[in-house]
């Protein structure tokens, strides 16, 4: 959730792009300087397979047991985690009163 925030904030055309569901992995990667395609999982960091299995078209084989080991249960398609998180959850948050 952290890269949708800095995304909203720092590159809305970006942003806008993860709502409506059009934004690709090479765009989030390089947004969030991580590295361009071809590495293997077994050279990602958590936050990048994170983005590289919601993004990646197509899918390689490596990542399909992602959501389970991962425990992600979202209960719909992968390629709906980033605009769902970017509608109902980004946009959502508030500022601190208090």
């Amino acid at each position: 959730m952290g890269g949708l925030v800095m995304m909203k904030l720092l590159r809305p055309d970006l942003f806008a792009k993860a709502k409506q569901g059009t934004m690709t992995l090479p765009e989030a990667k390089d947004f969030l300087h991580l590295k361009e395609n071809g590495s293997s999982r077994k050279e990602m960091g958590w936050e990048e397979q994170w983005w590289t299995y919601c993004l990646a078209s197509p899918l390689s084989a490596e990542f399909h047991d992602f959501a389970g080991s991962m425990a992600f249960r979202y209960g719909f398609n992968r390629e709906e985690i980033i605009p769902y998180t970017a509608n109902e959850v980004i946009d959502r948050l508030a500022p601190s009163i208090g």
